[in-house]
């Protein structure tokens, strides 16, 4: 037996002998102060008096062995908390290191797959550019050299002359009015065309009285407008039959002039009288002296020297239509337009006269403007200005092409009293719009419109030469 027990088994037999004592004291008084010390004896001898298991008392006691408390123990068994070890399973946690797989993270390295990017270089397929030279396809709308919009009539015309000295057969400076081809009102200053060389830029002025000089032609492409000159100062005596260098600008939509495009010795001694090009990086240009003629082809910049592609033809103004050059001409041979395709870059090919168009020297054709009308890659619709009067068969000219053959229709054209030089032109739903200039000393610039199923053409006239100048070329403004 334990101490604890012993101590509460002492507890009880004490509390017994009181209650004994109590019984034989009777009903009160005041308590023998002995009893205690019977009691302490009593107790004292529990251990060697056999009169305890007399005392029914122990039997109770076994209640003592409620010290099945010890049993209480069993909460040792509770420690069915180690069965809870699954927790420490929990040290799983260590396993939603899953995260370390999520180093898939290097898969989407696939990044590096998306360096498709540099197949996204297809753009050095995009130097379709240079099949861009393929400008010739490019006037796939011949409807114009150029056609712009309805809307956007902003016509340039070439200006001859300082407005002090006379124009004669001397360099004269030149400079570039702009008109609303609507209106008629003034776009703003004109572009002067600098008549002394400065850096690679040379200086330019054209013939003061050369009527077959100073035509505008706009590219193909729409960039610029190009014209020809001499690099020979103003005041200079016939510049057109001396070796002055024959120079070709070309001016952008800003008004740029760039005169770097030298022909060389190829044109020495003719008259620089026409450009046209496709979109300013290469250019044909017409030369002529009387009987004396070439057909120069020449890369944009002062070198290489121009090409001479044909000679003996005398033309006034070139003209384009797709891959196709056209030129007017008047010769024994025949009058009218001549054409030759494709784009002639060596010497070599001859221009033909269009069938149809008369034999002889019967007219005296300038400005050339074709429309391929239907479509199929041929103009078949040419205009032309004659500088003769109308009356003389003169003025605007409508050919059609009809079969393998050119013919010409008739067009009233009453208001007109002088021939015309310069012409350019777009088409206005079934009509046409033309702008250009007549044939007297102070050159008017006209706008002409053309109603078809009438055939009656009306002017207007937009604006006329100051004195001491007179105007040549006319072009649609570039973009």
């Amino acid at each position: 037996m334990t101490s604890r027990a012993r101590a509460l088994v002492c507890l009880l037999a004490l509390s017994a002998a009181c209650s004994a004592r109590a019984g034989n004291g009777g009903g009160g008084g005041t308590p023998d102060p002995d009893a205690s010390t019977d009691v302490t004896m009593t107790v004292d001898a529990s251990d060697d008096t056999a009169t305890q298991p007399d005392a029914p008392v122990s039997p109770d006691a076994p209640a003592m062995d409620a010290p099945a408390q010890p049993d209480v123990p069993a909460t040792p068994d509770a420690p069915t908390q180690p069965d809870a070890p699954p927790p420490i399973d929990m040290p799983g946690t260590p396993d939603v290191p899953v995260t370390p797989d999520v180093p898939v993270t290097p898969d989407v390295p696939v990044t590096p797959d998306v360096p498709v990017t540099p197949d996204v270089p297809v753009t050095p397929d995009v130097p379709v550019t240079p099949d861009v030279p393929v400008t010739p396809d490019v006037p796939t709308s011949t409807d114009v050299p150029s056609v712009p919009p309805t809307s956007d009539d902003r016509i340039w015309v070439l200006r001859v002359g300082d407005g002090a000295t006379a124009l004669a057969a001397t360099a004269a400076p030149v400079a570039i009015e702009m008109y609303n081809g609507n209106t008629g009102s003034s776009l703003g200053a004109a572009i002067t065309v600098p008549t002394t060389t400065s850096g690679s830029n040379l200086g330019l002025t054209i013939t003061g009285n050369a009527s077959a000089e100073g035509s505008l032609f706009r590219a193909l492409a729409g960039n610029y407008v190009v014209f020809g000159g001499y690099n020979a100062a103003p005041g200079s005596a016939t510049p057109n039959s001396t070796s002055v260098p024959r120079v070709i600008a070309r001016v952008n939509s800003a008004g740029i002039v760039d005169t770097r495009t030298n022909v060389g010795s190829t044109a020495s001694g003719l008259a620089m009288r026409s450009v046209v090009t496709v979109d300013g990086t290469e250019f044909w240009s017409a030369h002529a002296l009387v009987s004396v003629a070439s057909l120069i082809y020449k890369p944009y910049g002062p070198t290489p020297t121009g090409t001479a592609i044909s000679s003996g033809q005398v033309f006034r103004v070139l003209s384009m239509s797709g891959a196709r050059l056209l030129a007017s001409m008047s010769a024994p041979e025949g009058s009218g337009v001549y054409s030759l395709a494709p784009l002639p870059r060596a010497a070599g090919p001859m221009f033909t006269q269009l069938p149809g168009f008369p034999a002889g020297m019967t007219g005296s054709p300038y400005g050339v403007v074709a429309f391929d009308r239907d479509g199929n890659g041929q103009p078949d619709v040419i205009f032309v200005a004659d500088d003769r009067t109308p009356a003389s068969g003169g003025g605007l000219q409508y050919w059609r092409l009809s079969g393998s053959t050119w013919t010409q229709l008739t067009i009233t054209q009453t208001e007109l009293t002088n021939g015309l030089r310069a012409l350019t032109g777009r088409v206005n739903g079934s009509n046409y719009v033309f702008f250009a200039t007549t044939t007297e000393s102070r050159a008017r610039l006209l706008r002409i419109d053309l109603n078809v199923s009438t055939a009656t053409a009306s002017f207007t006239t937009l604006a006329t030469a100051p004195a001491n100048t007179t105007y040549r070329g006319v072009a649609y403004a570039p973009n």
